[in-house]
């Protein structure tokens, strides 16, 4: 199955103005491991160099499935950063629409849409 590589490029509201992230913290351990997997990511091309005003706080958990897997998961939290995006008058997907088109990949990602 041919893939094809979709951009999404997220509007802000005019008059937003970029946050600051509350730093609460991280261990040296969780700080050494989240400069490693920044490291990697940017090596494989899933992440870009930037310097964008914005920041958002980012934290590991380590719930039972992190548990089970051996290993903490890295969690970002866009909720500052989403108060201010533009209405998207498109509508996502059905997941089974989605998921058809997932054969053969590897790397996933889950959104949180509480």
């Amino acid at each position: 199955m041919e893939k094809s590589i979709f951009l999404h490029q997220a509007s802000l509201q005019e008059d937003a103005n970029p946050t600051k992230a509350f730093y609460s913290g991280m261990s040296p351990t969780n700080l050494l491991l989240g400069n490693e997997e920044c490291e990697t990511l940017l090596q494989q091309g899933l992440i870009e160099p930037t310097s964008s005003p914005w920041a958002c706080q980012a934290f590991y958990v380590e719930k039972r499935s992190e548990q089970l897997r051996g290993k903490k998961r890295l969690v970002i939290d866009y909720k500052s950063l989403n108060l201010f995006l533009q209405d998207d008058k498109f509508p996502v997907l059905r997941a089974n629409s989605s998921f058809s088109q997932l054969p053969g990949d590897t790397i996933f990602s889950k959104f949180d849409l509480k």
